[in-house]
């Protein structure tokens, strides 16, 4: 039987002690190629939840990635399993062209240089940005940076992407697309977002954390608009 693709069990985060969690209790499961959405306001813990995933910030309780226990010993595979895509994408772009930071997660695994930079080509291509393969990184807009870093995690391969805010500051036909891209992919996915209409789009199920816990799991969008509207008074009301 193939295991979940991730699974938090009473996990819990907090930053200062004594001090209130950023998480407590959470316990959730992703299933093998399940594709869900992580919803909340600011500061509910959605970016916190993923970071935890693969080790960037401690934690209490336990996760386990493909059915490993995530721990000192297994981070490093775990991470290598795992593609984490940062919601401002300068965090992950660290060389000077697009095809160079594209290929560098393949070098540092062995691959010879000449194969990387095939195998970078072809994930740019993927994703329709082939003719930036040899442009200064710092010369892309935004959506162009996006998806450079989105190809960077994309090119080993991962067996789940955890994804923070990957629709924001993405005009309506860069979401669009990046929704029909990512519904393209054959991998699990957590994606953490406010963007409920892109969300819709490529989850089929929605879990909703308040006050840094999971109040509402749902394959029903409508629950989580409600949710949203019955908590938030009318002129405080915007993107989840």
């Amino acid at each position: 039987m193939t295991p979940p693709a991730i699974a938090f069990e009473d996990v819990a985060v907090c930053y200062e002690s004594p001090g209130p969690g950023v998480l407590e209790g959470v316990s959730l499961v992703v299933g093998h190629r399940e594709r869900v959405a992580l919803v909340g306001r600011n500061g509910s813990g959605k970016t916190t939840l993923l970071k935890a995933a693969v080790g960037l910030v401690p934690h209490r309780g336990l996760i386990h990635v493909g059915g490993r226990r995530l721990d000192r010993h297994s981070l490093g595979e775990i991470r290598r399993q795992v593609g984490f895509l940062f919601n401002v994408p300068e965090d992950q772009l660290l060389f000077p062209t697009v095809e160079e930071d594209v290929a560098f997660s393949l070098l540092r695994r062995g691959m010879p240089a000449s194969e990387a930079l095939i195998r970078a080509r072809e994930v740019l291509a993927d994703l329709g940005v082939a003719s930036l393969a040899e442009a200064p990184v710092h010369h892309l807009s935004h959506g162009e940076k996006q998806r450079v870093a989105l190809a960077g995690v994309l090119v080993t391969g991962p067996e789940l992407l955890l994804l923070d805010e990957p629709s924001a500051s993405l005009d309506p036909v860069g979401r669009r697309s990046l929704a029909l891209l990512l519904g393209r992919l054959d991998t699990a996915i957590l994606l953490a977002t406010h963007d409920l209409e892109f969300a819709r789009t490529v989850c089929s199920r929605f879990l909703v954390l308040d006050g840094g816990r999971v109040c509402l799991d749902t394959e029903d969008p409508g629950r989580v608009a409600r949710w949203w509207a019955e908590r938030m008074p009318a002129d405080h009301r915007g993107p989840i």
